[in-house]
């Protein structure tokens, strides 16, 4: 297998070679360039070689070439196995970050990479995404609405959509068999619909994804797992007028008891779940935007604590390039949080050192190391 000093080896001579001011590793999901004068290759693994320069080559094809020329001569060295993370040492950082949160009150808990979009750990798993699967055909089964959202554009809703970590639907496509497991007036009052419903739960698609009472509610009357996904409101009231006109979808809201243990204690888990993954999604956006973090493999540190009115945060880095982030609903037990967090850091520094890299360690002078999130 390719040792660490091997893949350290390699991109410290593509980056004298090129003049390089920086050579990384990028996952496959990551292989578009980030900036402009960006040099990318793809490697005989599947993932790619990022070089970035201070300014943009004078000869970009020769760089080019020169770089595909250091690949090729160095192509069986690549293809070799990466490492992989062994499932026991994920395991034993995810009970540590799930420790933490307990020991601190806190949302939620989990460690980023200061330079690339990785998450190394979180002390839950993202909420439950539906499989819808093949869709069943034909005009009996199928109502399709093709339309163009009009209180967001496309492009407004599909970037709305990435920040929230939702799916994005431009277009409805129900299956009536849903419907009538919402109420017409339910889905009225919350602005959404049941697009298509499974073993493993629904789909709804909602004007406003993060209304947790909506979704506790969706869940607690379907008796199923919901997952939200953002649609054009305008395009959500046009389906429900027209589609739910027939009296065999209405059905009341009490025809399922409140009291069932079981529904409500699944109703409030899914929104829990939901509300730690919009919280993740929102505070890792604000802690990527924190100029310290392109300082920390220069001897910089984050320690910081930032308030909003309905969401409190603390940041601590670690290891020049790692920066664990704990989440918290106000108000903020500071003295608890912070003692938590303190007896923490050491374990939790410990298991992600501890990891396997996929590339080169982080601490290697030029290389950023880009690890695949843990697995869905």
């Amino acid at each position: 297998m390719t040792t660490p000093g091997q893949l350290a080896e390699f991109l410290e001579l593509v980056k004298r070679r090129l003049g390089a001011t920086e050579v990384r590793i990028l996952d496959e999901q990551q292989g578009q360039p980030l900036a402009a004068g960006e040099l990318m290759c793809e490697l005989p693994s599947g993932q790619f070689l990022a070089v970035s320069f201070e300014s943009p080559p004078a000869d970009p094809q020769g760089a080019r070439k020169r770089l595909e020329l250091l690949v090729t001569a160095f192509a069986s060295m690549l293809m070799e196995e990466r490492g992989e993370r062994r499932p026991e040492q994920e395991h034993a950082l995810r009970e540590e970050l799930r420790s933490l949160v307990g020991r601190a009150g806190a949302l939620d808990a989990f460690v980023m990479d200061a330079r690339s979009p990785a998450v190394w750990g979180r002390a839950f798993d993202p909420p439950l995404e539906i499989d819808m699967g093949e869709p069943p055909h034909g005009p009996e089964n199928v109502v399709g609405i093709d339309g163009k959202p009009i209180s967001l554009r496309p492009s407004e809703l599909t970037e709305r959509a990435r920040v929230l970590g939702v799916r994005p639907v431009e277009a409805l496509a129900i299956d009536p068999r849903t419907l009538h497991l919402l109420p017409q007036a339910f889905c009225e009052l919350h602005c959404l619909l049941p697009l298509f419903a499974s073993g493993a739960g629904v789909l709804l698609a909602m004007a406003d994804p993060t209304n947790l009472d909506a979704i506790y509610e969706a869940v607690r009357l379907t008796g199923l797992e919901v997952e939200p996904a953002l649609a054009s409101e305008k395009l959500i009231r046009f389906v429900l007028a027209w589609n739910y006109g027939g009296p065999g979808h209405e059905r009341p809201v009490d025809d399922e008891p409140v009291s069932q243990p079981e529904r409500v204690e699944l109703a409030a888990n899914v929104r829990d779940r939901w509300m730690r993954h919009f919280a993740f999604h929102r505070t890792f956006a604000l802690v990527r935007a924190m100029p310290e973090l392109a300082t920390l493999h220069r001897g910089g540190h984050l320690n910081r604590t930032v308030e909003l009115p309905d969401l409190v945060f603390l940041t601590r880095s670690f290891a020049a390039i790692y920066v664990l982030v704990t989440v918290f609903r106000p108000p903020l037990d500071e003295l608890r949080a912070k003692s938590a967090i303190s007896q923490a850091l050491p374990h939790i520094e410990a298991l992600v050192l501890a990891l396997p890299p996929r590339d080169p360690p982080p601490s290697i002078a030029g290389a950023g190391a880009m690890r695949r999130p843990a697995p869905r």
